[in-house]
């Protein structure tokens, strides 16, 4: 919930430095456990990259919310983890 608050609050606010669609797509294709939504976040992403680096030369907010998209996915698949050993 965290990761679409955050990226949806880019449309409304401002939150410096972190690219929404990279963030909600790192951590898409990070947690998803359907191949095909997989591929088409990556084939997204791609897109995404294409236009933030090459278009418009903007490295920090790509890497940023990649990075924060790989936080939020390892948080969730650690907690995703504990949920099921303690069953």
């Amino acid at each position: 919930m965290l990761v679409i608050l955050t990226a949806l609050w880019r449309v409304i606010g401002d939150v410096p430095y972190v690219s929404g669609h990279t963030l909600f797509l790192t951590y898409c294709i990070l947690t998803l456990d359907l191949n095909f939504g997989r591929i088409l976040a990556a084939i997204i992403m791609l897109e995404v990259l294409c236009l933030k680096i090459l278009i418009w030369s903007d490295w920090v907010t790509a890497i940023t919310g990649i990075v924060l998209g790989t936080i939020a996915a390892i948080i969730y698949k650690g907690f995703s983890n504990f949920k099921r050993a303690e069953k």
